[in-house]
Protein backbone atom coordinates (compact mmCIF):
# COMPACT_ATOMS: atom_id res chain seq x y z
CA UNK A 1 0.00 0.00 0.00
CA UNK A 2 2.94 2.48 1.03
CA UNK A 3 4.54 1.50 -2.46
CA UNK A 4 1.08 2.35 -4.50
CA UNK A 5 1.03 6.07 -2.19
CA UNK A 6 4.64 6.87 -3.17
CA UNK A 7 4.38 5.86 -7.10
CA UNK A 8 0.57 8.26 -6.88
CA UNK A 9 2.52 10.95 -5.10
CA UNK A 10 5.63 11.14 -7.42
CA UNK A 11 4.16 11.11 -10.78
CA UNK A 12 0.96 13.90 -9.30
CA UNK A 13 4.28 15.74 -8.60
CA UNK A 14 5.96 15.11 -11.70
CA UNK A 15 2.74 16.33 -13.25
CA UNK A 16 2.51 19.44 -11.13
CA UNK A 17 5.91 20.20 -11.88
CA UNK A 18 5.47 20.19 -15.76
CA UNK A 19 2.58 22.70 -15.50
CA UNK A 20 4.18 24.64 -12.79
CA UNK A 21 7.39 25.03 -15.30
CA UNK A 22 8.08 28.82 -16.70
CA UNK A 23 7.88 28.46 -20.46
CA UNK A 24 11.58 28.89 -21.71
CA UNK A 25 10.85 29.34 -25.74
CA UNK A 26 10.99 32.92 -26.63
CA UNK A 27 8.87 33.98 -30.01
CA UNK A 28 10.80 35.40 -32.46
CA UNK A 29 11.81 39.07 -31.94
CA UNK A 30 9.71 41.05 -34.30
CA UNK A 31 12.85 43.33 -35.48
CA UNK A 32 15.71 41.65 -36.88
CA UNK A 33 18.85 43.66 -37.09
CA UNK A 34 22.14 43.00 -38.97
CA UNK A 35 25.25 44.61 -39.60
CA UNK A 36 28.69 44.01 -41.46
CA UNK A 37 32.04 46.15 -41.60
CA UNK A 38 34.60 45.53 -44.34
CA UNK A 39 38.14 46.35 -44.26
CA UNK A 40 39.97 46.55 -48.08
CA UNK A 41 43.15 46.88 -49.66
CA UNK A 42 45.75 46.55 -51.73
CA UNK A 43 49.71 47.81 -51.39
CA UNK A 44 52.44 47.29 -53.90
CA UNK A 45 56.02 48.77 -53.64
CA UNK A 46 59.02 48.97 -56.46
CA UNK A 47 62.69 48.88 -55.43
CA UNK A 48 64.91 48.59 -58.38
CA UNK A 49 62.28 47.25 -60.35
CA UNK A 50 63.72 47.29 -63.73
CA UNK A 51 60.56 46.25 -65.77
CA UNK A 52 58.78 49.26 -64.53
CA UNK A 53 56.02 50.02 -61.98
CA UNK A 54 54.53 52.88 -59.93
CA UNK A 55 54.13 52.26 -55.82
CA UNK A 56 50.52 52.32 -55.12
CA UNK A 57 47.92 51.90 -52.17
CA UNK A 58 44.60 51.28 -51.80
CA UNK A 59 41.81 50.90 -49.39
CA UNK A 60 38.27 50.59 -48.85
CA UNK A 61 35.89 50.72 -46.11
CA UNK A 62 32.04 49.55 -46.18
CA UNK A 63 29.05 49.18 -43.80
CA UNK A 64 26.13 47.21 -44.46
CA UNK A 65 23.09 47.25 -42.53
CA UNK A 66 19.73 46.13 -42.59
CA UNK A 67 16.45 45.92 -40.18
CA UNK A 68 13.23 44.12 -41.22
CA UNK A 69 10.10 43.91 -39.32
CA UNK A 70 8.04 41.30 -40.17
CA UNK A 71 4.99 40.54 -37.81
CA UNK A 72 1.42 39.45 -39.49
CA UNK A 73 0.67 41.14 -42.74
CA UNK A 74 2.99 43.88 -42.27
CA UNK A 75 6.56 44.21 -43.33
CA UNK A 76 8.88 46.84 -43.42
CA UNK A 77 12.42 46.37 -44.38
CA UNK A 78 15.34 49.11 -44.57
CA UNK A 79 18.55 49.05 -45.85
CA UNK A 80 21.78 51.38 -45.46
CA UNK A 81 24.90 50.92 -47.16
CA UNK A 82 28.22 53.63 -46.16
CA UNK A 83 31.17 53.12 -48.35
CA UNK A 84 34.59 55.30 -48.65
CA UNK A 85 37.98 54.69 -50.23
CA UNK A 86 41.12 55.72 -51.42
CA UNK A 87 44.64 55.38 -53.55
CA UNK A 88 47.77 56.79 -54.07
CA UNK A 89 49.39 56.02 -57.29
CA UNK A 90 52.97 56.52 -57.44
CA UNK A 91 54.04 60.52 -57.09
CA UNK A 92 50.04 61.84 -57.90
CA UNK A 93 47.71 62.74 -55.25
CA UNK A 94 45.51 60.61 -53.40
CA UNK A 95 42.03 59.90 -55.11
CA UNK A 96 38.85 58.85 -53.88
CA UNK A 97 37.74 55.50 -55.49
CA UNK A 98 34.58 54.88 -53.31
CA UNK A 99 31.90 57.30 -51.95
CA UNK A 100 28.09 56.65 -50.98
CA UNK A 101 25.12 57.14 -48.52
CA UNK A 102 22.33 55.23 -49.36
CA UNK A 103 19.46 54.52 -47.36
CA UNK A 104 16.28 52.21 -48.84
CA UNK A 105 12.95 51.49 -46.99
CA UNK A 106 10.47 49.64 -47.97
CA UNK A 107 6.89 48.76 -46.03
CA UNK A 108 4.63 46.13 -47.79
CA UNK A 109 1.49 45.24 -46.96
CA UNK A 110 1.23 41.31 -47.63
CA UNK A 111 -2.30 40.39 -48.76
CA UNK A 112 -1.25 37.25 -51.42
CA UNK A 113 1.11 34.85 -51.76
CA UNK A 114 3.10 36.70 -54.08
CA UNK A 115 1.85 40.00 -55.04
CA UNK A 116 1.49 42.40 -52.19
CA UNK A 117 0.92 46.53 -52.55
CA UNK A 118 4.37 49.01 -50.94
CA UNK A 119 5.63 51.87 -50.50
CA UNK A 120 9.03 52.88 -50.68
CA UNK A 121 11.50 55.66 -49.79
CA UNK A 122 15.19 55.75 -50.80
CA UNK A 123 18.06 58.73 -50.52
CA UNK A 124 21.61 58.69 -51.79
CA UNK A 125 24.54 61.07 -51.48
CA UNK A 126 28.14 61.63 -50.79
CA UNK A 127 30.55 62.08 -47.83
CA UNK A 128 33.60 64.29 -49.47
CA UNK A 129 33.81 66.43 -52.45
CA UNK A 130 34.86 64.25 -55.54
CA UNK A 131 37.12 65.73 -58.63
CA UNK A 132 38.38 65.18 -62.09
CA UNK A 133 41.99 65.19 -63.07
CA UNK A 134 43.91 66.36 -66.38
CA UNK A 135 46.78 65.26 -67.93
CA UNK A 136 48.87 67.60 -65.07
CA UNK A 137 47.16 66.36 -61.98
CA UNK A 138 45.31 69.99 -61.44
CA UNK A 139 41.72 68.96 -60.16
CA UNK A 140 38.27 70.06 -60.78
CA UNK A 141 35.47 69.64 -58.21
CA UNK A 142 32.32 68.05 -59.39
CA UNK A 143 30.67 66.96 -56.15
CA UNK A 144 30.70 66.86 -52.75
CA UNK A 145 28.22 66.09 -49.72
CA UNK A 146 24.47 67.09 -50.64
CA UNK A 147 25.63 67.61 -53.87
CA UNK A 148 23.97 66.50 -55.80
CA UNK A 149 21.58 64.52 -53.48
CA UNK A 150 18.83 62.20 -55.04
CA UNK A 151 15.56 61.45 -53.04
CA UNK A 152 12.86 59.17 -53.93
CA UNK A 153 9.28 58.08 -53.18
CA UNK A 154 7.39 55.96 -54.68
CA UNK A 155 4.30 53.10 -53.90
CA UNK A 156 2.99 50.67 -56.38
CA UNK A 157 3.03 46.62 -56.66
CA UNK A 158 5.30 44.51 -55.52
CA UNK A 159 6.51 40.35 -56.13
CA UNK A 160 8.09 37.75 -54.46
CA UNK A 161 8.12 34.73 -57.15
CA UNK A 162 11.20 33.07 -54.71
CA UNK A 163 12.81 34.19 -51.50
CA UNK A 164 15.87 35.26 -53.51
CA UNK A 165 14.53 37.75 -55.74
CA UNK A 166 12.21 40.73 -54.87
CA UNK A 167 10.59 42.76 -57.75
CA UNK A 168 8.60 46.15 -57.56
CA UNK A 169 6.78 48.26 -60.34
CA UNK A 170 5.09 51.76 -58.75
CA UNK A 171 4.91 55.38 -59.57
CA UNK A 172 6.23 58.48 -57.08
CA UNK A 173 8.67 61.44 -57.25
CA UNK A 174 11.67 61.82 -57.53
CA UNK A 175 13.83 65.02 -56.13
CA UNK A 176 17.57 66.02 -57.18
CA UNK A 177 19.44 68.74 -55.12
CA UNK A 178 22.48 70.63 -55.68
CA UNK A 179 23.47 73.13 -53.20
CA UNK A 180 25.55 75.39 -55.67
CA UNK A 181 24.95 76.74 -59.08
CA UNK A 182 28.63 75.34 -59.70
CA UNK A 183 27.34 71.53 -59.01
CA UNK A 184 23.67 73.03 -60.37
CA UNK A 185 24.79 73.01 -63.82
CA UNK A 186 25.47 69.49 -64.22
CA UNK A 187 23.10 67.89 -61.67
CA UNK A 188 20.15 69.94 -62.11
CA UNK A 189 19.76 72.77 -64.73
CA UNK A 190 17.50 72.41 -67.38
CA UNK A 191 19.75 74.34 -70.19
CA UNK A 192 16.93 73.41 -72.92
CA UNK A 193 14.17 75.07 -71.87
CA UNK A 194 15.03 78.14 -69.38
CA UNK A 195 18.06 80.66 -68.89
CA UNK A 196 18.05 79.78 -65.17
CA UNK A 197 20.05 77.41 -63.14
CA UNK A 198 17.70 75.12 -61.11
CA UNK A 199 19.27 73.96 -58.10
CA UNK A 200 16.69 71.52 -58.05
CA UNK A 201 14.18 69.21 -60.13
CA UNK A 202 11.77 67.08 -59.21
CA UNK A 203 10.22 64.89 -61.13
CA UNK A 204 7.02 62.29 -61.47
CA UNK A 205 7.53 59.10 -63.42
CA UNK A 206 7.15 55.22 -62.96
CA UNK A 207 9.97 53.14 -61.13
CA UNK A 208 10.86 49.28 -61.12
CA UNK A 209 13.21 47.64 -58.97
CA UNK A 210 14.46 43.97 -58.48
CA UNK A 211 16.72 43.01 -55.76
CA UNK A 212 18.52 39.88 -55.46
CA UNK A 213 19.96 38.06 -52.82
CA UNK A 214 21.25 34.70 -53.38
CA UNK A 215 23.59 33.01 -50.71
CA UNK A 216 25.20 30.18 -53.78
CA UNK A 217 27.08 28.42 -50.97
CA UNK A 218 27.91 28.00 -47.17
CA UNK A 219 30.74 31.07 -48.17
CA UNK A 220 29.64 32.98 -51.17
CA UNK A 221 27.44 35.38 -51.55
CA UNK A 222 25.51 37.44 -54.22
CA UNK A 223 23.68 40.55 -54.23
CA UNK A 224 22.62 42.92 -56.61
CA UNK A 225 20.17 45.40 -57.45
CA UNK A 226 18.90 47.34 -60.46
CA UNK A 227 16.61 50.24 -60.32
CA UNK A 228 15.22 52.56 -62.52
CA UNK A 229 13.01 56.11 -62.89
CA UNK A 230 11.72 56.86 -66.39
CA UNK A 231 9.81 60.51 -65.96
CA UNK A 232 6.50 60.73 -67.70
CA UNK A 233 7.32 63.62 -69.29
CA UNK A 234 10.22 62.38 -71.14
CA UNK A 235 10.44 58.59 -70.57
CA UNK A 236 13.38 58.53 -73.34
CA UNK A 237 15.72 59.69 -70.74
CA UNK A 238 15.26 56.65 -68.18
CA UNK A 239 17.55 56.25 -65.31
CA UNK A 240 19.14 53.53 -64.46
CA UNK A 241 21.19 52.01 -61.65
CA UNK A 242 22.54 48.99 -60.62
CA UNK A 243 25.40 47.56 -58.02
CA UNK A 244 26.22 44.01 -57.77
CA UNK A 245 28.67 42.21 -55.45
CA UNK A 246 29.98 38.70 -55.14
CA UNK A 247 31.63 37.76 -52.00
CA UNK A 248 33.35 35.10 -51.09
CA UNK A 249 34.73 34.19 -47.12
CA UNK A 250 38.09 32.91 -47.46
CA UNK A 251 37.48 32.45 -43.64
CA UNK A 252 36.06 34.05 -40.76
CA UNK A 253 37.05 37.48 -40.85
CA UNK A 254 38.63 37.52 -44.29
CA UNK A 255 36.87 37.91 -47.62
CA UNK A 256 37.26 38.35 -51.35
CA UNK A 257 34.40 40.96 -53.06
CA UNK A 258 33.99 41.71 -56.68
CA UNK A 259 31.59 44.66 -57.50
CA UNK A 260 29.92 46.22 -60.40
CA UNK A 261 28.77 49.41 -60.28
CA UNK A 262 26.51 51.21 -63.29
CA UNK A 263 24.58 54.53 -63.52
CA UNK A 264 23.01 55.53 -66.50
CA UNK A 265 21.74 59.08 -66.02
CA UNK A 266 21.32 60.85 -69.32
CA UNK A 267 20.93 64.07 -67.68
CA UNK A 268 24.62 64.29 -66.15
CA UNK A 269 26.18 61.69 -69.19
CA UNK A 270 25.35 60.36 -72.47
CA UNK A 271 27.30 57.61 -72.02
CA UNK A 272 26.94 54.70 -69.15
CA UNK A 273 29.30 55.04 -66.11
CA UNK A 274 30.80 51.93 -64.87
CA UNK A 275 32.65 50.93 -62.02
CA UNK A 276 34.29 47.62 -61.44
CA UNK A 277 36.64 46.79 -58.04
CA UNK A 278 38.07 43.66 -57.05
CA UNK A 279 39.06 43.90 -53.49
CA UNK A 280 40.65 41.71 -50.76
CA UNK A 281 40.13 42.70 -46.70
CA UNK A 282 38.86 41.73 -43.42
CA UNK A 283 34.81 41.22 -42.68
CA UNK A 284 33.18 41.87 -39.30
CA UNK A 285 29.53 41.66 -38.18
CA UNK A 286 28.39 43.48 -35.67
CA UNK A 287 25.29 41.73 -35.08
Amino acid sequence: MKKVICIIFFFSMSAWAQEAAPDTTKPAPPWVHTLVGSLLGNQTTFTDWKQGGEDAIAWNTLLDGKSVYDVGKNNWSTAYRFGFGNTKLGSKSTRKTDDRIEAESIYTRKIGKLVNPYAAFTFKTQFAPGYTYDANDVRTQVSKIFNPAYLTQTAGIGWQVVPQVKMRLGAGLRETFAGSAAFAAIYTDDKETTNEIEKSVIEGGAETGVNLDWKLSENLLLTSMLETFSPFNDMQHTMLRTNTALSAAVSKYVTVMLNLLTINEPRVTPRAQIKQAVSFGLNYSFF
